[in-house]
């Protein structure tokens, strides 16, 4: 046994030996132990995890294989509803995905937190568990949403992985969705301080670059472009600002426009930016009567920054 399944054997509390044999890709010792007692094939641990989650883990195909010959439950879940499948699409383990799929695995299980395995696959870099799950999926599929209403289109965006990005949007997933915040993917795309994420939000953006798209509000009024200056991030402000029918002025459910969080949060390059985009000329103060000016000076961000450009901001 080496280190990382010494790890595995002593903290998952395992509960038999057809357990260990998993861990441990005894294949002879596995098919021994199913041959004389059959209900082995599907024991549970503490965990409620058989030993064909456990091959999974420990990255067992000769052992996954054997157990599923001896017709191991391919959708059993564990105590959090995960199935081997869901296992394999966390761990992004190709080739687990791909015999447990093609055994009948079903691609649609929800977990306790609603999400399915393409919701997993989102997290790894390479598409390729992901773009393997979406030969399966039927019209529709894609969009599955997660307890907090989120697609895996809303996950690509939030792990930044324009890939992803681009594949769920071939396979008709819908850009439009909201989650239990209000947020559509653009949203989580633009909440990034990696200048990277440009590369998401144009994915998003050349599908659907539209006024409604680029100024949609989640629940608390705020659009793609306060995140994005809330993150301090220039490259997706100069992106979204870029785009014709970007309201550089829209208000949050205070009245603060994105101009107001980027002087408050002293983000100079993102200040001006704003000012030299604004088509709209003066910006009134928020719901409490307060300038993008006022918030400078409460941050201490050097008024005469913004000196230049005082014509727009009505003191």
């Amino acid at each position: 046994m080496n280190v990382s399944e010494n790890w595995l054997f002593n903290h998952s509390s395992l509960a038999s030996q057809v357990h260990a044999a998993a861990v441990n890709g005894d294949k002879s010792t596995l098919q021994k132990l199913i041959a004389g007692n059959l209900d082995l094939k599907n024991k549970e641990d503490q965990f409620g995890r058989t030993p064909l989650m456990y091959c999974v883990l420990a990255d067992r195909v000769d052992c996954a294989e054997a157990l599923l010959k001896a017709g191991a439950d391919v959708n059993k879940s564990d105590r959090s509803q995960r199935t081997a499948l869901h296992l394999a699409a966390q761990k992004g383990n190709y080739r687990f995905m791909k015999l447990l799929l093609a055994r009948r695995a079903n691609w649609m299980k929800k977990d306790l937190e609603g999400m399915t395995p393409l919701h997993l696959t989102t997290q790894h870099k390479s598409p390729k568990c992901l773009a393997l799950l979406l030969k399966y999926m039927a019209p529709g599929e894609v969009d599955t949403q997660d307890k907090n209403k989120q697609t895996a289109l809303h996950w690509s965006a939030y792990y930044n992985n324009p890939e992803h990005v681009k594949l769920l949007i071939r396979h008709d997933s819908n850009i439009g969705i909201p989650d239990i915040e209000g947020k559509i993917p653009l949203h989580w795309a633009a909440n990034h301080k990696d200048a990277s994420a440009i590369h998401t939000v144009r994915c998003i953006l050349d599908a659907a670059p539209t006024e409604s798209l680029l100024n949609w509000q989640d629940y608390e009024g705020r659009t793609p472009l306060h995140f994005a200056v809330a993150d301090g991030n220039v490259a997706v402000v100069d992106v979204l600002t870029s785009y014709e029918g970007c309201n550089v002025t829209s208000y949050d459910n205070l009245f603060r426009t994105p101009l107001h969080w980027a002087a408050l949060l002293g983000h100079a390059q993102i200040v001006h930016l704003l000012l030299e985009r604004n088509k709209f000329g003066t910006i009134p103060s928020d719901s409490q009567g307060a300038t993008p000016l006022h918030y400078a000076a409460q941050s201490n961000f050097a008024v005469s920054r913004l000196c230049p450009k005082c014509k727009y901001l009505e003191l």
